[in-house]
């Protein structure tokens, strides 16, 4: 019981340095190592009370502290994290150990090879319960980042990356991307008008999007789904991008990926126009709200044209 406690405690700890994104130390990895291989020998299947109304085995501890490090967790919000967490516990009974290689193992942890869960069906399994509520369909695209990375089809790049060095300004939050967008379209000399401001170094880059490397400290606010407004070679010139994966480095870095929407951005006003509104006359006097359009440069549009536009959260939700 004091060993299973003590994997238990090995894996909270791995667990908690990945909400962080950071990398788990190698004298973590050890211990989880020499601690089973210490009762391996031993029946390590055997079910045992822990905790009060809480049986497990210290097989299935060790599996659910190698099956959430074969996750990208750097490309989850600590929520999704959490939920990834409960799904490897819930599937835990499902993973195989092997002290050799097999067809059916798709991650390796030396000398000992996990194998992937079963596939998860478009319905959330009975007994599945998170702390909280949890959106389904929100649980349902954890289900599928568990299933893809734990079966070898972690979703590659879909443009590939060439290697850089280039420093770019970054404006967090959609209310610094329209202050530098205002800013960018003004006569201003002032070029210290952003007090949000950052400067990245970026170390690859794609039309896609960039990987780059940030301090810490300059960086707190950054967390996966970050939208922020990116500055590149040409002065004010700039597009909106989301932050996709984080990962922390030695020395208070950390190393992030940033999607690219769009190939432009440029500030606009809009509203919402229902038919009878404009038969009316009535929307002519509701206010206009700010917006991002993310489509080529366009100045006029056919009005069976589709663009894309970045619009603040809820602003055109409400429907008459």
């Amino acid at each position: 019981m004091a060993l299973t406690r003590a994997m238990r405690s090995l894996r909270r700890q791995l667990q908690w340095t990945r909400i962080r994104y950071a990398a788990p130390k190698a004298e973590l990895w050890s211990g989880l190592a020499s601690l089973y291989l210490a009762v391996a020998s031993g029946n390590v299947d055997a079910e045992m009370l822990i905790y009060p109304g809480e049986t497990t085995t210290i097989k299935r501890e060790f599996l659910k502290a190698l099956m959430q490090p074969a996750l990208s967790c750097e490309a989850l919000q600590p929520r999704g994290q959490d939920i990834a967490s409960a799904i490897v516990s819930y599937f835990a009974s499902s993973f195989v150990l092997s002290m050799k290689p097999e067809s059916g193992c798709t991650h390796w942890f030396d000398p000992k090879h996990p194998g992937a869960p079963v596939r998860a069906t478009r319905e959330l399994p009975p007994g599945l319960a998170f702390d909280g509520p949890a959106d389904p369909a929100f649980v349902i695209s954890i289900l599928d980042h568990v299933h893809r990375d734990w079966s070898g089809n972690t979703q590659a790049r879909s443009q590939e990356r060439q290697k850089v060095n280039a420093r770019i300004t970054v404006v967090p939050g959609f209310k610094g991307i329209m202050r530098a967008l205002e800013f960018a379209v003004s006569d201003s000399l002032d070029f210290t008008d952003q007090p949000t401001a950052e400067s990245w170094v970026v170390d690859d880059a794609s039309e896609g999007g960039y990987g780059a490397v940030i301090r810490a400290v300059a960086g707190d606010w950054v967390e996966v789904g970050s939208l922020v407004g990116v500055e590149g070679d040409v002065p004010r010139a700039w597009r909106v991008g989301v932050i996709r994966r984080v990962r922390r480095l030695e020395g208070k870095q950390q190393h992030v990926g940033v999607e690219l929407l769009g190939r432009n951005a440029i500030l606009v006003r809009m509203r919402r126009e229902t038919e009878r509104q404009a038969q009316m006359g009535v929307s002519q006097r509701m206010p206009l709200d700010f917006a991002i359009l993310l489509s080529a440069d366009v100045v006029t549009v056919q009005p069976e044209a589709e663009v894309e536009v970045l619009v603040r959260s809820g602003s055109f939700t409400s429907m008459d």
